[in-house]
Order: structure tokens, then sequence, then C-alpha cells
């Protein structure tokens, strides 16, 4: 039979306040990228950022694909529907039809929406050709 290990509870509860300060710290750090920029750097991001309505699948660790709405773009991120269960410590994977495996990180969740920013910047070639593509499938 195996043994079972009992912690007493102040073991368990000695690390929560180092838990909860590392909460608050990470809760502060992810703070909306468009208030720490200048406002020239903000509406430059806004006028590059386009409305596009593509079905594409994301997914997390190793969840399923889940298919979603994307609903705008820009060169550095995009919006897509929320679903519960994404958290921003972990790489969020996007498959867009016509495209390699994109890889970005959770930035910000608004009401049903979700911002995300990609780990590295897309061409403009590419920026292009999904803009297009909504626009085919429009």
């Amino acid at each position: 039979m195996a043994k079972i290990r009992v912690f007493p509870t102040d073991i368990l509860t000695m690390r929560l306040p180092d838990f909860y300060i590392m909460l608050a710290q990470r809760k502060e750090a992810s703070v909306n990228y468009m208030s720490q920029v200048s406002n020239d750097e903000a509406e430059r991001l806004r006028s590059m950022r386009a409305e596009v309505s593509l079905s594409c699948e994301i997914r997390q660790g190793t969840r399923p694909w889940t298919r979603v709405t994307l609903h705008d773009i820009s060169d550095s991120g995009f919006r897509i529907d929320w679903r519960p269960g994404f958290d921003e410590r972990n790489p969020l994977y996007i498959r867009i039809p016509g495209l390699e495996l994109l890889i970005s990180q959770l930035r910000w969740k608004r009401e049903n929406w979700i911002g995300c920013e990609f780990t590295h910047r897309l061409y403009p070639a590419v920026y292009d050709h999904i803009v297009r593509q909504s626009q085919l499938q429009g």
C-alpha cells in the first residue's frame, strides 16, 4: 500500500503571499500595449489594422484545434473571438488557410474578444494576402 504524505497547512500556505504578489506583478505587466505608446505611434498602429472576417483555427498547448473568426489583423497582431481556457502564459498557435502556422501571445481580453501579438511581425506581402483573402471570401 502506498503511503500518503500529508503536509502541515503552514507549509502549503507559506508560499501563497508570494504567489499573490507574483499574480499582481503579472497583471501590472500585462497592461494594454496601446496605453504604453505615444499618440503618434498608436495612430500608426491603428491605421495599419485591417478589419477582416476569416475563419481560422487556434490552439494552445496540447488542446485540440478550435475554429474561430479572425476579426482584425495588423502586422503585429490580431483580434479573434474569445474562447474559455486560454491563458497569457503559453503561446497561441493560429492556422490561417493558405499560410504556415503562426505563433502569437495572448495580450488582452475584453468582452467577447481576445487580442494577440505575433512573436514575429508579418511580412507586408503576408499581411496583404490575408486582407485580400478576406475580401474575396467577403
